[in-house]
């Protein structure tokens, strides 16, 4: 049996990429021979669902946008 790794990538790191992330670090981790890499354009996770608010000038940009790193589990 060969002790090579499975490579994973996860294309995008929007709200599904996100998702599949965490259910891969909350199912599988530590579980497969794997490396999980999660690739995206930018270096954040905006969540959209509250721009409107941002335009408003009811809330801040900083509360609506995390890096990938940290909203990914990654």
């Amino acid at each position: 049996m060969s002790n090579k790794k499975t490579q994973i990538i996860i294309l995008g790191g929007g709200l599904a990429g996100c998702i599949v992330r965490w259910n891969w670090k909350r199912h599988w981790h530590g579980g497969l021979n794997a490396d999980v890499v999660l690739v995206n354009k930018e270096n954040f996770f905006l969540f959209t669902p509250m721009l409107h608010e941002v335009a408003a000038s009811d809330l801040d940009i900083t509360n609506i946008v995390n890096p990938v790193a940290n909203s990914c589990g990654a």
